[in-house]
């Protein structure tokens, strides 16, 4: 995100809201973007564990 997309996210949504919430104040770029980054981060050793997998499932269910 940009720094003004962030801070526009942070005025809009309360950190203590659901994540349902803070994901669906995002712009279909940046949802696909968080997607994005999370796949490279879970899979940046080579592996993906159950747990990561799940993780993966729920942010992929998240964007849409």
């Amino acid at each position: 995100l940009t720094p003004q997309e962030r801070d526009q996210v942070f005025k809009n949504v309360s950190l203590d809201s659901p994540v349902e919430e803070r994901v669906a104040a995002l712009s279909e770029a940046a949802k696909q973007n968080l997607l994005c980054e999370v796949e490279k981060a879970l899979t940046v050793d080579g592996e993906m564990s159950n747990a990561e997998k799940y993780f993966l499932g729920r942010v992929q269910k998240l964007v849409g």
